[in-house]
């Protein structure tokens, strides 16, 4: 601000061109100014008598690929996001860049440290005295307050809530015929699915780098991160929705609160087709506090969503969202009301059997639904027992356990008995996990992949990662260092099922088959071929009205020890080819982001079901709530893993797997709001 200040002030100075000067790109000297949040700046210019002057900037998002930006409030926020993303995202026009000041992100704003970019303030100054505008389009489109709920920007949203209610006024736009504005209405709806997606950004970030992300989350935006002690400590291996909520929850408050300040409906639809509210986002994330602000402001527990006609207590009970549907019945919503499928929210908790759903919608304990049979445990005495250690090291890993295999925790169905509406009424409308016995038995890999010199052959020279754990980066693996690039051959011949990494685990083929990377055509091909054609339950049945779009391939090959911790991601179904996987299935919102290795986490669950001990007469089915699900999966089986269910697999045999990540309508309503913001 100096420099500034002097250039300002020196007779006979450019003054006039800084304070009115535009570039081909739309930016002036107060544009730049904004861009870096320079608060002071700004004031200095405004004071001189610097103006905004509407029309668009262009950014530019890496080389010379300009994007446009409709306006300083724009650009203000669109900046403001990008810092909680961790990155710039966009810089200036490549001429002005030597103005951009580099940022410090650790620490609060303040007016004695220009470093530290203060946007909420230097948007103020631009709209109450330069005469900078917020916009919002219609309804189903995006405006500047939707999207800095989006991120959860609780400053920028309380700046631009009083900028709209004093710009309406002046103008004398009026409210609807129930007192409610559009803007602070989407907003709301923006802010709720902020959250469920802040899960996926705030957990990975912090796994990856405890230290720069928890200070930037915690010390500049104001979330309440954990303190950078426990982030660092050896100790720190998971992070839990739940664990996003207590973060994020703060924050989220103050937005609800200034946009129904604002006029917000509670009651507002997500969209035209949907009829879903904000409260059935409550229930979809398990936002409790949010749920009892929304119904204090007399949002509507009765409304339908579209197309399942689901009231927010149907979704509260598929969600498991327990303090949601307290916070519903004490609203006295109606538990006895039916969804399209004509069952009430406590005959989806029977359906599920949610022992605690059952309890809270008032079932007796002689009447509750239990979960499903009770596997075998995996016994092991240490992570490496004597004598496996050598057996390793010579490539001779056999099975680490052997079972009947005939329990499973989670819903079984034969794949004869399975159809797409039973599968979409059944599994993928309720986000219920399955083990479709039998599932697979119709692709040629079951046949083909035993044989692993049939894989070598075909797709031998396939350059692929040997990891400790997929994805060992993004989740802050310590033993990354031991991932390796081999041919898939080489992995066979000389990698698989040897301890070869520093903590004693083996190495495990789990690759995304891009089908744009040309090194993965043989694989490619290999896999459209022989993990074919997709489950008859999974085709697309115009009488179910189910419409499935695939995803990402993962391709999984790896010894018995090998696995992948805890994680979650959209719907997937698995297919087991070979070997034998037990699966352990953690409902959200307990899910969970893990570094925790499988083998080890098998540990801890065997110590724990021992420890458990018998279970009070007539709560045997309450104790077993406590602990994930557990599942066995055989060749030929394919498990259905709805999403946002934690999950993590450990191959007890040599096993080849493939899944497909896929999508369906049902769920499709939530990007498309997401899409209208143009994040």
């Amino acid at each position: 601000a100096q420099p500034l200040r002097e250039l300002l002030r020196r007779p006979g100075g450019p003054r006039g061109g800084v304070l009115s000067g535009r570039d081909e790109h739309g930016f002036s000297a107060l544009a730049v100014a904004a861009y870096n949040g320079d608060a002071e700046a700004v004031e200095l210019l405004l004071d001189a008598g610097a103006r905004v002057a509407p029309g668009e900037l262009t950014v530019f998002t890496g080389g010379q690929s300009g994007a446009p930006v409709g306006s300083v409030v724009e650009l203000l926020v669109r900046r403001s996001s990008m810092l909680i993303m961790l990155g710039t995202g966009f810089q200036l026009p490549p001429y002005l860049q030597r103005a951009q000041k580099p940022l410090a992100t650790s620490r609060r704003p303040s007016p004695g440290d220009p470093h530290v970019p203060d946007i909420p303030r230097t948007l103020e100054l631009l709209a109450r005295r330069g005469g900078a505008q917020p916009t919002e389009k219609s309804q189903e489109e995006g405006g500047d307050l939707a999207r800095a709920a989006y991120f959860l920007d609780a400053d920028s949203v309380e700046v631009l809530v009083r900028l709209q209610g004093s710009a309406q006024e002046a103008s004398g736009e009026a409210a609807d015929d129930s007192g409610h504005r559009l803007g602070p209405s989407r907003a709301l709806s923006a802010t709720m699915l902020g959250i469920s997606q802040m899960k996926h950004r705030l957990n990975r970030a912090l796994l990856q780098q405890p230290r720069m992300a928890g200070r930037m989350f915690r010390d500049y935006y104001g979330l309440d991160a954990s303190p950078e002690e426990e982030l660092t400590s050896p100790g720190f291996q998971a992070i839990s929705f739940e664990d996003t909520i207590r973060t994020v929850q703060g924050k989220a408050e103050r937005i609800v609160r200034s946009l129904l300040e604002g006029r917000a409906d509670p009651r507002f639809p997500q969209s035209r087709q949907s009829r879903k509210t904000p409260l059935h986002n409550c229930a979809e994330h398990g936002l409790t506090s949010l749920a009892e602000i929304l119904l204090e402001a007399r949002a509507d527990p009765a409304v339908h969503s579209r197309p399942l006609e689901r009231t927010p207590l149907h979704t509260a009970v598929i969600h498991r969202s327990a303090g949601v549907i307290r916070a519903l019945l004490a609203a006295r919503a109606d538990p006895a009301v039916r969804d399209g499928s004509g069952q009430s929210a406590l005959e989806l908790a029977q359906v599920l059997r949610w022992v605690a759903g059952q309890r809270l919608l008032g079932l007796p304990w002689r009447l509750l639904a239990p979960p499903h049979g009770l596997p075998d445990a995996l016994a092991f005495p240490e992570l490496l027992p004597p004598g496996w250690h050598a057996r390793w090291q010579r490539g001779d890993m056999g099975p680490l356990w052997r079972g009947s295999g005939t329990d499973c925790e989670i819903y079984s169905v034969e794949a004869g008995e399975l159809t797409p509406r039973r599968f979409l009424a059944d599994f993928l409308s309720l986000r219920r996990p399955a083990l479709v016995r039998g599932g697979a038995a119709h692709m040629p890999a079951l046949d083909r992949w035993p044989n692993l010199r049939y894989l070598t052959r075909k797709a031998g020279s396939v350059k692929m990662d040997a990891v400790t754990i997929p994805y060992p980066e993004d989740f802050g693996d310590r033993d990354a260092k031991d991932a390796r690039k081999v041919t898939l051959q080489e992995y066979v011949g000389s990698v698989m099922g040897r301890a070869n990494s520093s903590s004693g685990t083996p190495l495990y083929v789990f690759s995304v088959v891009e089908r744009e990377d040309k090194s993965f055509k043989k694989l490619l091909s290999v896999v459209e071929h022989d993990a074919a054609p997709h489950p008859p339950w999974l085709a697309e049945d115009a009488g179910s009205k189910l419409r499935i779009r695939f995803g990402n391939i993962q391709f999984g090959l790896g010894p018995a020890g090998s696995g992948a911790p805890q994680h979650y991601h959209t719907h997937a179904y698995a297919s087991l080819f070979s070997g034998l996987k037990r699966w352990w299935f953690f409902p959200p919102p307990g899910s969970s982001l893990s570094r925790e290795h499988a083998l080890r986490f098998a540990q801890a669950d065997a110590a724990a079901r021992r420890a458990a001990g018998p279970a009070a007469p007539g709560r045997e089915a309450e104790a077993r709530e406590a602990l994930p699900l557990v599942c066995d999966q055989r060749p030929g089986d394919v498990v259905y893993v709805p999403t946002d269910w934690g999950h993590l697999t450990l191959n007890t045999e040599t096993s080849v797997s493939v899944s497909r990540e896929f999508t369906w309508d049902g769920d499709e309503t939530d990007s498309y709001f997401i899409n209208s913001l143009q994040l």
